[in-house]
């Protein structure tokens, strides 16, 4: 468990160094990114936390500060994602040409377009969250927004080509996993309050159906679509916190 753990920090986040190549897999038939999925919501809590702590100090700069510090602890890992995704899909490329453009290291119009307008929405709306005094909200966006990619992991298969989705899936259907992401939930119920939670998952929803239909059209997910998620979703918990 505690090596499932480390592994989720290290995959999602700088704050522990990233295990061995050579490592053995976790349990019986599992990899070591399938049995660290169950650890990703509390992974993002840590970032979250992290990421909140200038609200709690220099409340004037924290809503600036807050998706930068998280954008730093990840690496942009998500960030990057989303980008890949947005180019590819402004480009309205099918089959292979689709895939290049998403694995392309380039960052072309789209993709900058759907960073800027993520960053200022994350920023606007921790500012949203500050002003309401619900911090609670911006330790539980990057929670929220990773149990996400559970969801996505059971509505959508690996692409072919994807060795990252085609390690991380099989994992987000453990039991584990459900009651990681039932635990996230609770939480979100009670730190956002009845309406502001059902707002969050309504956004949470639509962003999944456009995942989803995608994965559909383009013969499944990869890496991204999980990046993807999960900037998506924190975003939705950080507008709701704010109402």
């Amino acid at each position: 468990m505690t090596r499932a753990f480390r592994n989720a920090l290290a995959f999602l986040s700088r704050l522990v160094p990233p295990p061995s190549p050579s490592a053995a897999p976790l349990s019986d038939g599992k990899n070591g990114l399938a049995d660290a999925v169950p650890f990703y919501p509390l992974a993002g809590a840590i970032l979250g936390l992290i990421a909140a702590l200038p609200a709690m100090l220099v409340p004037a700069v924290a809503a600036w500060l807050y998706p930068l510090i998280l954008a730093w602890l990840t690496r942009g890992l998500h960030w990057d994602g989303l980008a890949d995704l947005a180019d590819a899909c402004g480009s309205n490329a099918t089959g292979d040409r689709f895939w290049e453009i998403i694995k392309d290291s380039r960052i072309g119009a789209f993709g900058v377009m759907a960073l800027v307008f993520a960053i200022a929405g994350q920023m606007l709306a921790a500012h949203g969250c500050i002003g309401s005094g619900n911090l609670f909200a911006l330790i539980l966006a990057p929670a929220y927004g990773r149990a996400m990619v559970i969801v996505l992991g059971r509505l959508t298969r690996p692409h072919p080509a994807s060795t990252l989705a085609a390690l991380i899936q099989p994992g987000t259907g453990s039991r584990s996993s459900l009651l990681a992401l039932a635990a996230t939930l609770a939480a979100a119920f009670f730190i956002l309050r009845p309406l502001p939670f059902l707002a969050a998952l309504g956004l949470t929803a639509a962003c999944l159906a456009v995942l989803v239909r995608i994965a559909s059209r383009h013969s499944g997910a990869n890496g991204d679509f999980y990046g993807a998620v999960i900037i998506a979703a924190e975003t939705a918990v950080l507008l709701a916190g704010g109402l």
